[in-house]
Order: structure tokens, then sequence, then C-alpha cells
């Protein structure tokens, strides 16, 4: 280790107290504590013991540089120590604190042996829990639940830990894909977020969520934090430095760290960038596109209603990072965007679209497209085929039972629908957003709305 690293953790860990070599080799180890029938995890250095966090392990394999907990027990009294760790590419360098001896130890991990101790300590842990033998951690935060999806994900992170300096590029042939979903309910909105197998459930709260500063999270593209009450579940690139817009091909490490009151560990993935900012941002949008109230018909999210949420989420910035559009230094950037109106091509029995305020309407006249506002007057567009497209899915399809005909090509007409929309995109101004939605109850999986952009 640098000699300048050495002295910066020395000032922020014991003053004055120079760094110490270990008088026996550090292992990971798993048994009973203080032979009082209570197991856990520790680092046994220099004949002590001190108490690692599964949860935290697992962290960090993923983590270039970061700290961890190493509580240890002085006598009557635990004290919760710190070991500060960096991987140094074949090797993990420790830096333990022990506060009651007042002293720093320096560690060295070859990664093949840390992998090798942390692994089997892990698997004899949970074979104690599910034998129904007691822990060393408080409450119930080390259980059979949380461990078996660290050991689920344990091979992964030891992957991570290994190849997180060169790149997952040639290792992985494709990205894995985030799935985000948000509902509105009142005051506190529900979301799922699922990632490798693994979904998290919780809610994001209006009083304690800051819709400006969320957009320019998503913006940054670096950190995400979706508050429920005063904790939030946290979305982070941790081995990300680059300062500009993600590459499109690059795949980067996310981690999904969840709110306090979520039983669940943390969540990681190898994707792309900019899907994951794609999924949580037209998330958000998806949701607020119909007019929010609850049961009885009173606003939600603070009184806030639909389209005032949509414009604080909407970005162009954020689109551009998905459409991986460049903004050159003489360019100017366009910030923000005020959105008017948001329709929604869904075709059904009697409509082909629904606007902001969930009203259904056709606008077929005479071959022509017709679309009126109050606001912003009306709009005449041609776009040959469209009209005979929705025409050919109420032919094929018996709305009495619910039913479409066998030898309709869905994917087929879809596909054309989607193209047909992008010409629409192109027709109307730059305040009105557009959205692409079909969805048939015979059909094995539903079609998540698709957000429509300028110029693709």
């Amino acid at each position: 280790m640098p000699e300048a690293l050495i002295t910066i953790h020395n000032n922020q860990i014991m003053e004055n107290e120079p760094l110490i070599t270990h008088q026996q080799e550090p292992h990971v180890e798993f048994g009973d504590y203080e032979m009082k029938g209570q197991y856990g995890i520790w680092l046994s250095n220099d004949g002590k013991k001190y108490v690692l966090f599964p949860s935290e392990l697992v962290s960090m394999l993923l983590h270039i540089e970061g700290k961890l907990t190493a509580s240890c027990k002085d006598g009557d009294i635990w004290n919760g120590n710190t070991v500060y760790y960096s991987d140094a590419v074949d090797e993990y360098i420790w830096i333990l604190t022990d506060y009651a001896n007042k002293k720093s130890a320096y560690l060295v991990f070859p990664k093949n042996k840390i992998h090798k101790e942390i692994s089997e300590a892990f698997k004899l842990l949970y074979g104690s829990l599910s034998q129904g033998a007691k822990t060393v951690y408080k409450g119930n935060s080390v259980n059979t639940d949380t461990l078996e999806v660290c050991m689920k994900e344990l091979d992964r992170a030891i992957f991570i830990s290994n190849n997180k300096r060169y790149g997952y590029d040639s290792k992985i042939k494709e990205a894995e894909k985030l799935n985000f979903v948000c509902k509105h309910e009142y005051s506190d909105f529900p979301y799922t977020l699922t990632l490798g197998g693994i979904t998290l459930k919780s809610y994001v709260s209006d009083w304690t969520t800051d819709l400006t500063q969320l957009r320019k999270d998503l913006e940054m593209a670096k950190t995400i934090k979706l508050f429920f009450e005063d904790s939030p579940t946290t979305i982070s690139f941790p081995n990300c430095f680059d300062g500009g817009i993600p590459d499109r091909c690059k795949k980067e490490l996310v981690e999904i760290t969840p709110n306090e009151f979520c039983e669940s560990v943390v969540i990681f993935g190898i994707c792309n960038r900019y899907q994951v900012i794609q999924a949580i941002y037209e998330g958000l949008l998806r949701m607020a596109r119909y007019e929010f109230h609850d049961e009885e018909g009173y606003g939600t999210w603070d009184d806030m209603d639909n389209m005032t949420f949509y414009n604080k989420i909407k970005s162009p910035l954020v689109e551009s990072l998905i459409r991986n559009k460049c903004i050159e230094n003489y360019e100017i950037e366009n910030r923000q965007i005020l959105i008017r109106h948001i329709l929604t091509i869904c075709p059904h029995h009697g409509y082909i679209y629904k606007d902001e305020k969930n009203r259904c309407d056709n606008f077929f006249v005479n071959g022509k497209i017709v679309i009126e506002f109050s606001d912003c007057g009306r709009l005449v567009l041609s776009i040959p085929g469209f009209e005979q497209w929705y025409n050919d899915y109420l032919q094929a399809t018996d709305y009495s039972d619910k039913t479409i005909n066998p030898n309709f090509d869905y994917d087929c007409w879809r596909e054309h629908g989607l193209q047909l929309a992008s010409q629409l995109r192109q027709q109307l101004p730059e305040d009105i957003d557009l959205w692409y939605e079909t969805h048939n109850k015979d059909q094995a999986k539903d079609d998540q709305p698709v957000l429509l952009y300028n110029n693709i």
C-alpha cells in the first residue's frame, strides 16, 4: 500500500498511532463466538475476534474501496470497530481499527484466500441457522432468509471481485435488465424493483421526496434515491468514475441498497447504466400518465396533480442519455420542457387513445388524424395506413368474450403500430408526449407502455 494512503487512513482512524503488522495470519472464520451457543462470522487477528456482517462482506466484494463494521467484545463491552478496505487487483488490503487497544493493523488477503474463507463461513452459518442455532447478531438481522439471498449472490459477487478492475464486457454476453413498476395510491406510491430474479417492494413518500432532486439524480446517472419516509432505497454504480454519457454497450455494476423498512439485502447485477436510468425514469412517467386520485376521488401526492408530477420528472437531459445522444460543448442543452398533454395510443373497441385525464377518444376523421385541445388548438395530421391498422385489430377481436382471432398475427401488428405511432410522434408538437400501449389478454405477457421520443 502506498505510504501516503497509509498516512491518510491513520489520520482518519487513530491519531498519532502507527500501523502495526499482524503477529499471526488473519482469517475470516465461522464458529461459536464465546462458546455460549451464539454463532457468527468473524475476523480472527492477533488473538482477537471481530464479528463481521454477511451483507457487508458481499458488498465488499462489489466495491473497489469502502469500510466494514468489525464488532469486538472487550470484557463485558461490545466495541464497534471499523475495517477500511481497498481492492488492490489481486488482493484485499484491510486496515483494522481497534478502539479499545487504540491500534490499527495492516492486513493483506490474497483474493483466492478470502473468497474461499467467506464462502465456507457462509455455508457453515447457514447450516447452523437452518438447524435453529442462535447467532451473535442483534435481533433478527441475520436469518435464514437474508443469508439465503446472500449465498445466492455470493458466486456473482466473487466473479465481480475478480473482474471489476478489468471490466465485464468480455466475460458476460448479455447485461441484466432492471425492471421498475410504480403505481399511484394515496400519499405513498408503491413500487416493485426487480433485478437478477430478486424483487424489492417499497414506497416513494410524498413528504420526503424532492421530485426536482430526483430528476437531477437521474440526469447525473450516478446515484438515485427513492425515499420511503426519511430512508432511501439507493440505486448506484459504485465502480463508475466517468463523468460523461455512459457507453451504451458498456456493462457496469449496479447496486441497490434497500431502505431501512425493507426486509431485504443489497441487490446487484451487471447492467447497462442507460437501461437502469431508463427503467426508473419511464416507470415514474408511466405511472403519472393518467390523473391520479384515491377511491374517494381526492388528489394524491400532497394534492399534486399528475401533470405537475410528470413535468417535474420530465427531462430532455435524461432522454439524451437514454438515446445515447452526445451534447457538444458548443451546443445549448435543453434542460427542461413543459408538457401540456399526454396521449397514449391504446387501441380498444370504441377508442384508440387516452389523454392525461384518462379520457378515451378516437381521432380518425375522413382519413385524417384530428386531435383538438382547448389550449393548443386543432391538429390535423396525415399518416397513411394508421386507420386501417386500427380497423384490422377491431375485426380480429371479439370483445364479448375477450378473444382474438388465432390467425391474427398480433406480434407483426404490434410492431407495425409502433412504427405508425413513431410517425405520429414526429408530427406532434414538442409539448405533447406520446406513449404506445397494446395489451391483449390472450397474450402470455403484458406489454409495457413505450414512451416515444422525437427523432428516433
